[in-house]
C-alpha cells in the first residue's frame, strides 16, 4: 500500500485491488495472500498449468498491474511484454536474486523491479494503514 502497487480499478460497480502471486509454494505466497486480505486486495493466483494467454486474459481483465513472483516466474512476465502481452504490468515483487541482465530487460519493457524485502520495509517505515474491511 506505501508504494501503490495494487491501486483501485473499476468494475462490475465497484472498486478493486488486484495483486498477482506466481511461485510455488514459499512463506512468501503465504504472507502475499494475508496481506492482501488485511487491505481489501484480491488475490490472484497464476499456475504453471497456465499459457501465456491465459495469464494475459487474465491480466487484461483485472488491469492488474503488480505480480510477486520468483525470478523464473519474472523472467516469463518479461517476455510477455516482450511480446506484446502483460501490457498493464508494471511493477514485479520478486523473492528472489534476479540477476543484473534480468532487471534491465524488464527496465526495458517498463516494469519496476521490486525486492519482497523492499517492500515490506517499505510498509514498516511508512505510516500505518488502517485495515480495510473486505
Amino acid at each position: 500500500m506505501a508504494l501503490n502497487l495494487c491501486p483501485e480499478t473499476m468494475g462490475e460497480d465497484k472498486t478493486w485491488r488486484f495483486l498477482g502471486i506466481w511461485m510455488k509454494n514459499r512463506w512468501e505466497w503465504t504472507a502475499s495472500l494475508l496481506s492482501c486480505m488485511y487491505y481489501s486486495i484480491t488475490a490472484v493466483g497464476f499456475y504453471d498449468a497456465m499459457s501465456a494467454e491465459q495469464v494475459d486474459f487474465i491480466l487484461n481483465q483485472t488491469e492488474m498491474q503488480t505480480l510477486v513472483c520468483t525470478a523464473d516466474y519474472a523472467k516469463k512476465v518479461v517476455t510477455m511484454k516482450q511480446g506484446g502481452k502483460a501490457q498493464n504490468v508494471t511493477s514485479i515483487i520478486i523473492t528472489d536474486d534476479a540477476d543484473p541482465a534480468q532487471l534491465s530487460s524488464a527496465q526495458e519493457v517498463g516494469i519496476a523491479i521490486h525486492t519482497f524485502a523492499a517492500v515490506m520495509q517499505a510498509g514498516d517505515q511508512g505510516s500505518a494503514m488502517p485495515f480495510i474491511e473486505p
